[in-house]
């Protein structure tokens, strides 16, 4: 019995067992649907003119992966050319163990961002096209800009007008405290703003500065402060006989102004004292002898709206300043905001009188849309006889944008004419190129310039007359041989050297400035020339002159690198003795003497430039002080020069100005 009911109870589980393998013999099988992809998104690099073509990219879609890059488009050895249109074939797969396919209806594509063909070749597999614009440069013609008779009648509506070489109606008080600015007369400050405002006409920016009352006020400080120490000093020491509140004015007008001076306070009535503002302002436009050309910058800056001008005669000097800085907050002028580039000598036609030979060519690159490195620019200039060279070039930055500099040889005469080409630039991220031409010209018949004379010959034997010691001036910077031991009083003694005895006349320099030869470059002098009629007691307008100091060739090739290395070291031990100071008398001329020394290790001498340029002052009044001097650094024919700057706060902290 017992063993029956077991057997029963074994049949009732077996019949269990087989209606549940019946039940899920008859379910169904559930499989996860496949995602399907109608959408992708391909970015890869852009065809470069030079460079290989990419051969990756990248795809949007986890699911999606890049299987091969295929290119159209003939090549140079496989790097890509200009002017040739560049057709990409994308392959694109499903990535293994995805649960994905492409679908059977429309497939969109891009590749970077723009819209491309789609083949759908299986459930697993598509080809993206897409054709790259014309690889090519962009080359922008800069124009012609004015006619001549459009230039000759701006010239006639903006030429001076001032007739009195008396520019005061209250002469300033410049010798002794109290100090006063006195005031100049409005013709005298119109001819300042006319010869700007002509000057940016040729160059085709707006010239519809306008002369702002504050600025003229606060550049007459800058103009008496530096008439007083009868110096030209962007950031002068304070004079013991004069207020702070002064001083204040005027240093705060000196580091934000052009500044120009000359021999000229004593000139008769046949002198060019009347047009002394019209004449600063040429002077800056050619800025013979500053590297970085920022005078010109300044005068022909795009957004410049307002200006000053301050007038001040010194002992010997007269002393002119023109403010520079911010210079679109002030005024009622336009300014200009849409420009791409400023050529100077202008594209089209430039008047001689605004030009010298000696003058260095600059074009100003509008920063948010170019990029220019020195690297890759190169400038190309061809005269009219289709005679081409390649000049060499420099950048600036300092002033935010890119400024290119450069210097063709050749005259800059009347009817000369030269096409230049800059290549080697970026507009936008892609390759451009800049054409223009200039056009030398006379300018009414106000112009006093003549074609360059190429002529070495120097030659002052026969009567002396005013065209005769002129053309000696000019032909002085071929003739005369200097080097990077020349002085001031050096150049002026072989100058002096070639007037007969008893001449009645004597070469005078109103401006020297020095750039030493070094072993890699050559240096060079800039000189302001004028001369004296002792009868008349007349002073000649300055004539700008370059002298050209060949590279030594040092017996050592290293030292270029030496002198680096200890200019450095001096940098780096100037800021520690700064960063340690107490007061100002942990910062005295003769213990920072050695500090430089103590840290020299490749035998530079090092040496305090003039007393002037070393100077202390206190912080008080709320207001900063400073201790400040400039170095000299040598070694064999190499030169440099290192700005000890240290800002004394109110406070009793000590920091770091120097640049």
């Amino acid at each position: 019995m017992e063993r029956k009911k077991k057997r029963t109870i074994r049949r009732h589980w077996l019949s269990l067992l087989l209606v549940f393998a019946l039940i899920v013999t008859v379910l169904p099988t559930t499989v996860p649907a496949a995602t399907m992809v109608k959408k992708v998104a391909v970015t890869m690099s852009t065809p470069k003119e030079g460079a290989s073509l990419p051969t990756s990219a990248k795809v949007s879609n986890s699911s999606v992966k890049v299987a091969a890059v295929k290119w159209k488009g003939s090549t140079n050895s496989g790097k890509a050319k200009g002017n040739v249109k560049y057709k990409v074939t994308i392959t694109l797969q499903i990535k293994s163990g995805k649960a994905a396919k492409f679908g059977t209806g429309k497939i969109s594509a891009t590749v970077n961002g723009k819209k491309a063909s789609v083949k759908r070749n299986s459930a697993k597999k598509i080809t993206v096209t897409y054709t790259f614009p014309t690889l090519g440069k962009t080359i922008l013609n800069l124009g012609t800009g004015h006619t001549k008779e459009e230039i000759n009648a701006k010239w006639t509506a903006l030429k001076p007008v001032n007739s009195d070489k008396n520019l005061f109606i209250e002469e300033p008080k410049v010798v002794s405290a109290p100090f006063k600015t006195g005031t100049v007369k409005s013709e005298v400050l119109t001819d300042g703003v006319n010869m700007l405002n002509f000057s940016r006409y040729v160059a085709g920016l707006n010239s519809d500065v306008s002369l702002d009352s504050t600025l003229n006020e606060k550049t007459q400080y800058g103009a008496v402060l530096m008439a007083h120490i009868n110096k030209m000093e962007h950031k002068p020491a304070k004079p013991s006989d004069m207020d702070q509140s002064f001083y204040a004015k005027g240093y705060e007008a000196t580091s934000s102004s052009n500044l120009a001076r000359y021999i000229t306070a004593n000139a008769d009535a046949t002198g060019d004292t009347k047009e002394f503002l019209s004449w600063s302002v040429r002077s800056w436009l050619s800025d013979s002898g500053v590297s970085s050309l920022g005078h010109r910058i300044w005068c022909l800056d795009p957004v410049m709206k307002g200006t000053g001008f301050g007038v001040a005669i010194g002992k010997t000097y007269t002393y002119s300043d023109m403010w520079v800085h911010n210079t679109n907050k002030y005024g009622t002028g336009s300014g200009t905001s849409n420009w791409d580039a400023i050529p100077w000598p202008a594209a089209g036609y430039h008047p001689t009188n605004l030009i010298t030979k000696d003058d260095e060519w600059s074009v100003r690159f509008n920063g948010k849309r170019f990029s220019v490195k020195s690297s890759d620019v190169r400038v190309k200039v061809t005269n009219a006889a289709g005679r081409t060279q390649e000049c060499k070039t420099r950048i600036n930055t300092d002033f935010g944008d890119p400024v290119l500099i450069f210097q063709p040889t050749g005259t800059v005469g009347n009817g000369d004419k030269y096409d230049v080409e800059i290549s080697g630039i970026t507009k936008g991220g892609s390759p451009a190129v800049i054409k223009y031409s200039v056009e030398f010209f006379k300018l009414g018949s106000t112009s006093t310039n003549k074609p360059s004379d190429t002529s070495t010959d120097l030659d002052l034997s026969g009567e002396i007359t005013y065209k005769k010691l002129s053309d000696f001036i000019s032909k002085s910077g071929k003739g005369i041989t200097v080097t990077n031991d020349t002085t001031e009083e050096s150049l002026l003694k072989a100058l002096t050297s070639y007037l007969p005895a008893n001449s009645g006349y004597a070469f005078t320099i109103l401006h020297f400035s020095k750039t030493n030869a070094t072993v890699k470059k050559d240096g060079s002098i800039f000189a302001t020339v004028a001369f004296i009629d002792l009868a008349k007691n007349y002073t000649s307008p300055g004539q700008s002159v370059v002298y050209k100091i060949p590279a030594t060739g040092a017996s050592d090739a290293g030292e270029a690198k030496k002198i680096d290395e200890d200019v450095k070291a001096i940098r780096q031990a100037f800021k520690a003795r700064i960063a340690s100071a107490k007061s100002k008398d942990d910062l005295k001329k003769k213990d920072l003497l050695e500090v430089a020394k103590n840290a020299v290790k490749n035998g530079s001498s090092v040496e305090w430039l003039n007393d002037p340029l070393f100077s202390t002052m206190s912080a008080k009044d709320g207001k900063n002080g400073w201790v400040k001097g400039v170095l000299s650094v040598k070694l064999g024919a190499e030169i440099r020069e290192i700005e000890f700057y240290a800002v004394l706060h109110p406070d009793g902290s000590i920091t770091d100005g120097s640049k």
